[in-house]
């Protein structure tokens, strides 16, 4: 499941990281340089496709968007200057 993967992988950056602080860790799905998705935490690891335009990297998940209220929404937004 990809809950496993991400705990051997929070094991890994807990011993690499002298904070010694427990890290709460999500898959994200990249496609073109931009998350498109991310992976939930009964998923199977088999069940992800592995194409290769895709790409998947593990990382921490923000304070902030550990607990949600129901009225809340997390949008993934991008930022540009047009010159």
């Amino acid at each position: 499941m990809i809950a496993e993967c991400c705990i051997r992988c929070n094991r890994e950056i807990m011993l690499n990281v002298s904070s010694g602080r427990l890290l709460v860790c999500r898959l994200v799905e990249i496609i073109s340089n931009k998350i498109f998705n991310v992976q939930k935490d009964d998923a199977q690891l088999e069940c992800i496709n592995n194409a290769p335009t895709k790409l998947y990297r593990v990382e921490e998940i923000p304070k902030d968007e550990l607990n949600l209220a129901e009225d809340e929404l997390i949008v993934q937004v991008a930022h540009f200057n047009k010159v």
